[in-house]
């Protein structure tokens, strides 16, 4: 399981949000947000949690793999 950075760096552009305005959505410090995206930490919470501040789907903001 990995981060889609990139589809997260979309949809923050899409909305007009910076990784500060996703923090404030998720209830969390920028710095951990940065941690997060910028160390691709892998854990379904961290999924979860973005997501619901994006109003999407967790498996939606991961990279496909053929496992």
């Amino acid at each position: 399981m990995q981060i889609n950075i990139d589809k997260i760096n979309r949809e923050l552009k899409k909305r007009k949000w910076n990784r500060s305005e996703l923090a404030r959505q998720m209830g969390i410090d920028r710095q951990l947000v940065n941690h997060y995206l910028n160390h691709n930490i892998n854990s379904m919470k961290i999924v979860d949690r973005l997501a619901v501040a994006l109003k999407m789907k967790s498996k939606d903001l991961l990279i496909e793999t053929d496992e």
